[in-house]
């Protein structure tokens, strides 16, 4: 019964949220949002019980779907003339959780044991997204507690910071950083048939093409590494197979492929809520809970105050901080939320770039903390 209740708000709440959005005429309270805090509210009531197994299944198709979909309209021209500053405004980024990340360690080191781990692997985190920490972790030779203890604070206050980002996120940034710079005219017509339904038609060709991206990439992954458990292989094969078939104008301009595939980021930010099980934090793991919370919010503001010194935009600091913090998948629900789909592709990227070089970081950041401070 759980199973199938769980697949009806997969699949239904998507689609109520822009009716709600647009009942409320409140321009924040966008369907990305809705659907995220509904998913979250639903996990932590303690009359609904989440089919896990059902939501994990939706969670990576729908990411898998709807990546190619968002991705294929893209304008690449005008991703080279704003490479410079989004590869810096990352760099920063990743310059920031180092720095912070360090300083909070130092404060942390004789209150939680073995703090290097724990460093380490929120570095991992913070530069490329969680699957970074489980690999870091284990290069440290992390106790069990320590993946118990930095998961559950990553949900509850990576969550609460992805909620603000998604909510006042445009307002708080927006005061401290400059303007957005304007996406391509491409970009701006994706963006104008989002929430709008293209037809059974377009629905299926677009819904066939994006399972034949799909389906080679996780061909190539496989055939290259033997399993689909190298994750950042899959998201790169996915971005270039769907960004080569960009070049083709016909493919580029077919219509309906960015509505759909923001469904499939809404089925996505449903299932992520629904998976944010707040009661994992326990009493003895809050000091770690702290650490993260302290690591995060001060990384966050040392970018902002970063990106404001090398005068970047606003949505150019947003998009790099979400690369950085959470990971490819999470790119689209801020870009969505930034009505500015032209940064979709650049923010994949540097996420990747986050997966590559948050392993080396972790390890490499809680090998010499454990030379310090052990």
């Amino acid at each position: 019964m759980w199973d199938l209740l769980s697949i009806l708000i997969l699949a239904g709440f998507p689609a109520l949220s822009y009716l709600i959005q647009k009942r409320s005429g409140y321009s924040w309270l966008s369907p990305v949002l809705l659907c995220y805090a509904t998913g979250i509210l639903l996990a932590n009531v303690k009359w609904f019980e989440v089919g896990h197994a059902v939501v994990e299944s939706a969670r990576d198709a729908s990411i898998l779907l709807g990546i190619p979909l968002l991705l294929i309209g893209t304008d690449f021209p005008a991703f080279q003339k704003q490479a410079k500053n989004l590869l810096l405004a990352f760099g920063l980024c990743v310059l920031s959780g180092i720095v912070l990340t360090i300083g909070v360690g130092y404060f942390f080191k004789d209150i939680i044991e073995q703090i290097w781990i724990y460093s380490g692997m929120l570095i991992g985190v913070y530069t490329g997204g969680i699957p970074n920490m489980n690999l870091i972790g284990l290069a440290l030779k992390a106790p069990d507690a320590a993946f118990i203890y930095l998961n559950g604070a990553d949900i509850v206050i990576g969550g609460f910071f992805l909620l603000l980002l998604l909510s006042i996120g445009k307002q708080v940034y927006g005061y401290f950083l400059k303007a957005p710079i304007l996406f391509s005219a491409a970009a701006a017509e994706n963006l104008q048939e989002a929430g709008i339904w293209p037809g059974w038609r377009s629905f299926f060709q677009n819904f066939g093409l994006s399972i034949l991206i799909t389906s080679a990439a996780v061909g190539i992954t496989l055939l290259l590494s033997g399993s689909l458990e190298q994750v950042a292989l899959l998201l790169l094969l996915l971005t270039t197979i769907s960004l080569a078939l960009s070049f083709i104008p016909k493919i580029r301009f077919m219509p309906g492929s960015f509505s759909i595939g923001e469904y499939f980021l809404l089925v996505f930010s449903v299932a992520i809520g629904l998976l944010a099980d707040f009661s994992q934090i326990e009493t003895k793991g809050l000091p770690v809970f702290l650490f993260t919370a302290c690591v995060l919010f001060l990384a966050a503001g040392l970018h902002v105050l970063l990106c404001r010194l090398f005068r970047i935009d606003r949505d150019t600091a947003m998009i790099t901080a979400t690369a950085a913090f959470y990971g490819p998948p999470f790119v689209p629900q801020i870009a969505s939320t930034l009505q500015n789909p032209g940064l979709i592709f650049p923010g994949i990227l540097c996420g990747l770039c986050g997966f590559a070089i948050g392993n080396y970081l972790g390890i490499s950041l809680g090998s010499f903390l454990a030379y310090l401070w052990a």
